[in-house]
Parts: C-alpha cells; structure tokens; sequence
C-alpha cells in the first residue's frame, strides 16, 4: 500500500510540455495523463501523484487523510531552458485546491522537465517558498484528454484515500484507548496535583523550558534523563515499538504524554522543549479533543503527519494531552 501523504504539503506538476529533441524542432504535449514519483533523496520520498493535463489547465490528484485531494493550476511556457536540450522550463500557478494544506491559490512554481523522465520543482511562493524536489515519471499516457481518462484517474486514487482514511481511522481508535491506560491516567493525575501545589506553575514550566531548549542535541539534563527513564515512558515505547511491527507504513515514530499544564511527563524520545501548552496542536486537541497536522516535527526530525488527542479522566476532567508523531517519509 502506498500512502500519499505529501499531499499535505505539496503537489505542483505540468500542463503544457514542449519537448525538443537535439536539432529537432518542438513539439507540444498538451493533452496527457502521467504518473510521478517523488524520488527518495528528497522530501517526501515516495510519494504519488497523478497528472491530468488539458492545453494551459493542469489538474493534480492524489490521496490523503482529508479525502481525494484536487489541485488544479495554470501553466505558461518559460524561455529560461531554450538553450537546454530535451529539456523544458514552466511557470505555474495555482488557481484551486481541495483537501490540501500548504497550498493555496496564487501559489507560484518554476517547473523544469528533463524529458523524458525526470521533473523537478522549485516553489517560488507561499509557505513551501524555496522548497526543491525532483520526482520519476513512472507512467505516461500521450493522448486526448478525455472525461473517462479523468474518472478513471479520480475512481483510483478515491480508493487510495480511502484506505489511507482507514489507516488514520483505526490508529485514532488505538490513540483514544491508550488514553484510558490506568498508568496514564494515574502519572498524569499525579503530575497534574504536583504542578497545582505550586505558586507559580507556569513560571517552573518556563525556567525548565529555557535549560531544554539550551541544551546541546547530544547533551541530556537530569530532567531529561527522569522523563525518558520513567516506566510511563518504557511503556510508551513499547507501544512505538509493537506499532512499527504491523504490517503498515502508517506507524508512530514518537510518543508524547503532558499533563494538563501542556508539560512533559513522559515520551519515547528526546523533545525539541519542555514546554507543550503554547503549541497549536497542545491548544487544538485540548479544545477539540483530537487534532491532525502535516509538516517537519522537529522533535522526530521527519516530515510527518502528528495526532493528538485530549486525555480525560471518567468524570471528565482534562487531564493532559498525547502527541503521536507518524513518520510521513517511511510511507510509500
């Protein structure tokens, strides 16, 4: 099974191609369906996407958590490759998304095709602006672009969202029962009444965060060490470990457990801080009690699709928040 998950970052590719063999004069690809790869070596290794192209309008389509995921964008031929054999420069710009994070309308991009079997991409604007990936074409059908190609294209990859949805659906379902684990909810309970004794919470939490974020990578405080070394802690990569086993690439990469103040208590590995209630995903998953984000986890060190989901006790009462981190750059 392969899982799209770069499609929550990005997905750019082609609409018109003028492909000039040496001392050959042009011709123009306008009409096609394709098939790319993003080669390993970059971000998002691995990761499919289908390409519809019809004259100057290009529609991008693959499959991701939030369903089938539609780009659509316009192209115009650049004058940058014309010294350059078999190779072809375009500009494009998006003008609609669905199911897409990252991306939006107005985005801009430099298209280069090596043809015939190379594309690679520098995003020019936006939240990705600077971002370069190379990708494979795998597959290439040269024809007219026709209604049944396009239905075609979106019955396939509708399928592949559809089981990414039901890997997201059944690890959510693994994540709200671990949040009813009595070691859990017992560490968190005690956490939570230790940090109430005190004056000034916030300001411990504050004073432990500069010490975490101002020590070295390769470097591990006495805090650090009580965290990672605490049974909670061992259990919690027990559950990692067992999760990597499973016949799936959609497996966790880290663990994270705060209490109710948005502080570690306990976590699989090394944290990028201390500090966890100021976080987006902390604030969203306290609020809504489950939250989804892509992008690079600094903690993990991956590209990655994080969830996290609100932990409560059986009167209710909020008790802290866990963080899943799933390594988005072992789908493929």
């Amino acid at each position: 099974m392969k899982i799209f998950l770069a499609s929550f970052f990005l997905i750019f590719s082609v609409s018109v191609i003028p492909f000039t063999l040496a001392d050959e004069e042009p011709y123009v690809l306008s009409h096609f369906s394709a098939k790319g790869v993003i080669t390993e070596n970059n971000p998002f290794g691995g990761a499919v996407f289908w390409t519809i192209v019809d004259g100057e309008d290009g529609t991008i389509v693959t499959s991701s958590i939030n369903g089938l995921t539609v780009i659509r964008m316009h192209m115009t031929q650049s004058d940058s490759c014309e010294e350059l054999s078999n190779t072809v420069c375009l500009d494009a710009t998006i003008t609609s998304t669905k199911n897409t994070l990252f991306t939006e309308e107005g985005v801009t991009a430099k298209i280069i095709f090596e043809m015939p079997n190379r594309q690679k991409i520098s995003i020019l604007s936006g939240e990705l602006a600077t971002l370069e990936l190379e990708l494979d074409l795998e597959k290439m059908r040269i024809k007219e672009v026709t209604k049944i190609v396009e239905e075609e294209v979106l019955e396939e990859v509708q399928e592949e969202s559809n089981e990414l949805q039901r890997e997201a659906w059944s690890k959510l379902q693994d994540a709200l029962e671990l949040t009813k684990n009595s070691q859990i909810q017992q560490v968190l309970s005690e956490s939570n009444s230790e940090f109430a004794n005190l004056d000034e919470p916030y300001d411990l939490i504050d004073q432990r965060d500069a010490e975490w974020t101002s020590t070295m990578e390769d470097e591990m405080t006495p805090l650090m060490g009580t965290l990672l070394g605490s049974k909670v802690s061992e259990f919690l990569r027990e559950v990692m470990i067992a999760d990597q086993q499973k016949p799936t690439d959609f497996v966790y990469e880290e663990i994270i457990l705060t209490n109710s103040y948005g502080a570690n208590v306990a976590l699989t590995g090394k944290t990028s801080d201390y500090k966890q209630w100021d976080e987006q995903w902390w604030i969203l998953a306290k609020r809504n009690g489950v939250e989804f984000k892509s992008g690079f986890d600094e903690s993990a060190g991956v590209q990655s699709l994080s969830m996290s989901v609100r932990i409560a006790d059986d009167s209710g009462r909020f008790l802290g928040v866990m963080k899943f981190v799933i390594n988005a750059e072992k789908a493929s």
